[in-house]
């Protein structure tokens, strides 16, 4: 067990703990889904949007193109962090590569494949505006994974901190 606190601490001590970037990182991924979860609750509860935007059809796409363009801007502040942390030479080899490129590969099958599968309404909360599925979704990813837009999502992040 010393041997893996050890290691743990080594790891550790190789991020730049007080690099803005790194925290505006952390800000972003956290404020992502806390603002579209309330935001999505208080629709639920008052339908503010629906009644605002002219029914829930155009305030779930007002949802959806809010989200996407806060995963955007995620997404790039992500980057940006890890491209200002110091990188590991082990990590910085051709099977290290390969394995990253097979980790995106996977996780843009898995997240692709979710949205085929629940469209724009299903991925990006319909259910909070009353937008529910026919029927509930058993088909690929989700014969194979309970979530698979999450899981696919931080296989991504992993792939590219990599």
């Amino acid at each position: 067990m010393a041997d893996f606190s050890q290691a743990a601490a080594s790891l550790l001590g190789l991020v730049e703990w007080g690099d803005a970037k790194l925290w505006a990182s952390v800000a972003a991924t956290a404020w992502c889904p806390t603002f579209w979860n309330i935001a999505a609750r208080r629709e639920h509860r008052t339908r503010f949007m629906s009644k605002a935007l002219g029914g829930a059809y155009p305030a779930c796409y007002t949802m959806a193109a809010t989200i996407f363009t806060f995963s955007l801007v995620r997404d790039w502040v992500f980057n940006v962090a890890i491209d200002s942390q110091p990188s590991l030479a082990l990590l910085d080899t051709d099977n290290v590569k390969l394995v990253a490129a097979g980790l995106l590969v996977v996780g843009n099958v898995l997240v692709g494949s979710t949205y085929l599968r629940l469209g724009i309404t299903g991925t990006y909360l319909g259910d909070y505006f009353g937008i529910l599925m026919k029927e509930r979704v058993t088909g690929f990813p989700f014969s194979v994974f309970e979530n698979p837009m999450y899981l696919g999502s931080t296989l991504n992040f992993l792939s590219l901190a990599l």
